[in-house]
Order: C-alpha cells, then structure tokens, then sequence
C-alpha cells in the first residue's frame, strides 16, 4: 500500500507539472523570467490556509477514527477496521488535500499572474 501511495504522488506531480507548463492553471510560465516575490507571497498565504484546515481534519480523522469510520457505517466490526487504518493514515490523507485544495486554486484563478 505505501508503493501505491509513493506512485500515485509521483504520477500526480508529474500530471500536475505538465498542466501548469502547459497553461491550464491560467499562465504560461516562464521557468527563466526572475521569480516575481509578490506572486509567490500570495500562493504561499493561499497554501498555508490550505494545509492548515486540511492538516486539522488529517490531525481530527487521526485521533477520533472511531467516531469518523461510525459516520459512513453502522456495523461495529467494519467501523473498527476503518479507524484501525485511519490512524495511521488520517494526517497522510489530510496533507494530500491540501495539494489538491492548491491545485484547484491555480485551476480556479485564485492566484494570478501578473
């Protein structure tokens, strides 16, 4: 499972790099321009809010797995199982939202080139 879960960041890191060389976050970037600071004050503020909500719901899914997995099942045994799981990976899964949380910003036009 921790192979499946390295592949699957790395496939969408490479996906993820591809979308933004190729314009579909909304600018085409110019990878030798000079870093404009202003830019990446902005997009560094919209991921710090980000990773903050994400890592609380990572954080909470990790120390009450119970009362999460009861949430999606009445059965005792199932529910069990799933915050077995969920106490290890709960954070894991929280900080991947926040990439996506990020990447649907860029997509949405949250953050603009100037």
């Amino acid at each position: 499972m921790g192979a499946a879960f390295a592949i699957g960041n790395a496939v969408a890191a490479v996906v993820m790099l591809r979308l933004v060389q190729r314009g579909g976050a909304g600018f085409q970037p110019g990878w030798r321009a000079t870093p404009a600071w202003a830019l990446f004050r902005r997009i560094l503020q919209v991921g710090a809010v980000a990773l903050a909500c994400t890592a609380l719901i990572g954080l909470l899914v990790a120390l009450l797995p119970l009362q999460f997995a009861q949430l999606f099942t009445p059965d005792a045994d199932v529910a069990a199982m799933v915050a077995g799981a969920l106490r290890f990976i709960g954070v894991a899964l929280g900080l991947l939202a926040d990439g996506l949380i990020s990447a649907s910003g860029v997509r949405a036009g949250v953050w603009r080139a100037r």
